[in-house]
């Protein structure tokens, strides 16, 4: 999967979706290997959970533009962590569109 990370001014964002997903570890992480993704270049570890949603919910033939908490916060830095989470309600009510992940269905043999 690759991503790639724009910066936008807040009063003038693109057309965009927002993902909204649960933060959780594999159920068993020990038969899961760790995912990674391509963002502007770089690999980054990501959660099993967002790696599956990212994969599913990509396009095949044309881009997508989504906001990703985990991906679009500086996650290391508490200022700017801090900062973004104080405008979650309205990256989330500026979105075109949200989409809720809710995880793969798991099906009864």
């Amino acid at each position: 999967i690759i991503c790639t990370l724009r910066r936008h001014r807040f009063n003038s964002p693109p057309w965009y979706e927002a993902l909204s997903y649960e933060w959780r570890p594999p159920i068993d992480s020990a038969s899961c290997p760790p995912r990674v993704i391509i963002l502007n270049g770089v690999t980054m570890p990501v959660s099993e959970n967002l790696w599956q949603a990212l994969r599913h919910l990509r396009l095949p033939h044309k881009n997508r533009t989504l906001w990703v908490d985990a991906l679009c916060i500086w996650q290391s830095n508490p200022r700017d962590r801090s900062e973004q989470v104080a405008m979650m309600a309205h990256i989330y009510s500026a979105a075109t569109r949200v989409v809720s992940w809710v995880g793969l269905v798991m099906q009864e043999v």
